[in-house]
């Protein structure tokens, strides 16, 4: 870490996160609290401000000082009831008494341990020669978080912590040989895990929306032929061909917005019992909320498909001779081989995800299944 933040230039802050845990000793409950011990600049390096009071100082570091903790959202509601009159009081851990100088606000989930939440956070104060000593470049333990200058790329970072790793290499081939540097942006690290999981899932929410919107297309079809004398009548009084184009898709994307206000609702009543649900490795699930972003999202993704799957009566209304439909008293053969005809590949097209979507069902009951049945 010492030769990390010496050797390199393209880091503004670089700081060590260390595991921990404290025992709390109260007369009323005591517990053990996971904590993490930081060296300065480490909350300065992950961009985290306190939600009240202040993180640590230069001061806090020096030995002789007062001992201070910043405590976790979670922990502060639980432990505390979230009395925002407690900074400045003492908690007695591993029998010495620490003084509470912030809290950090309930964003604040940073999960580097093994995605393990920290309760509570400390200063890491080494003693003299303590980083000096050779033995501790075989202490691997420690997580190291920096910020990159602005005018850094990741990839011009990477390349000169390789070289540094190559130096040190040479330099200590007894701790150091074949041992590299990995370089692995925060949001990767604190959710890269859930990305497969994530993408799979979002995967399976497309295909159920195609299978919908393949359902409703089906259904404007049927609602075609009925109205195929409608239509004429109205073509027959004066309305040109692209006015009533116009008045189909109307129609669409209003029936769209509604089954996305609709959606929305749903998702909104229902989010609590999914977050209740989900396993609590997930960090920031608390979080989850529906804000402005997914509304334009979701109405964004209603209207593409109310655009693209209301085309379909459309086409079927641009190869229809609405006049001598209306002659003919609103039945042609014309209109059921192009409602057949695109029915059909909608249907193949249903059947076809509705598969896929089956055959992964499957696959994950199977896999459930093989893991219940595993002796503990």
């Amino acid at each position: 870490y010492v030769d990390w933040k010496t050797q390199s230039t393209s880091f503004e802050l670089m700081a060590i996160a260390e595991p921990y845990s404290f025992d709390y000793y109260s007369t009323a409950e005591p517990d053990v609290w996971s904590a993490g011990l930081v060296t300065e600049e480490f909350f300065e390096a992950i961009g985290a401000r306190p939600l009240l009071g202040r993180t640590f100082a230069p001061d806090d570091y020096k030995p002789g000082q007062e001992r201070v903790v910043v405590l976790g959202f979670g922990l502060w509601q639980q432990r505390f009831g979230g009395d925002r009159n407690i900074i400045g009081r003492s908690v007695n851990l591993d029998e010495q008494s620490y003084t509470i100088i912030g809290i950090l606000p309930a964003e604040f989930q940073l999960r580097l341990f093994d995605y393990e939440k920290r309760d509570i956070w400390a200063p890491k104060i080494f003693r003299q020669n303590e980083l000096a000593a050779p033995f501790r470049r075989l202490e691997n333990y420690r997580n190291v978080v920096a910020r990159l200058k602005p005018d850094v790329s990741l990839e011009r970072a990477r390349a000169e912590m390789d070289a540094i790793a190559a130096n040190l290499s040479r330099q200590y081939p007894q701790t150091n040989a074949n041992t590299g540097i990995a370089i692995v942006p925060l949001h990767e690290q604190l959710f890269g895990h859930l990305r497969p999981a994530l993408l799979m899932l979002l995967g399976a929410v497309g295909f159920v929306m195609l299978i919908a919107c393949a359902n409703v297309a089906n259904l404007l079809l049927a609602r075609g032929v009925r109205r195929e004398r409608e239509l004429s009548i109205r073509a027959a009084i004066g309305a040109s061909r692209s006015r009533l184009v116009r008045q189909l898709l109307t129609e669409s994307v209003l029936l769209g917005l509604l089954g996305c206000a609709s959606g929305v609702l749903l998702a909104y009543a229902g989010i609590q019992l999914i977050v209740g649900l989900a396993p609590g490795d997930v960090p920031h699930l608390d979080t989850v909320t529906i804000d402005g972003r997914i509304v334009t999202f979701a109405a964004s993704i209603a209207l593409i498909a109310s655009l693209l799957f209301g085309l379909a009566p459309i086409w079927q209304l641009s190869r229809l001779r609405l006049r001598q439909s209306l002659a003919d008293g609103g039945r042609t053969a014309t209109m059921g081989a192009v409602r057949h005809a695109v029915g059909g590949a909608l249907v193949i097209g249903e059947i076809a995800l509705s598969l896929v979507l089956l055959i992964g069902a499957s696959l994950l009951i199977r896999s459930f299944v093989a893991v219940a049945n595993v002796d503990p």
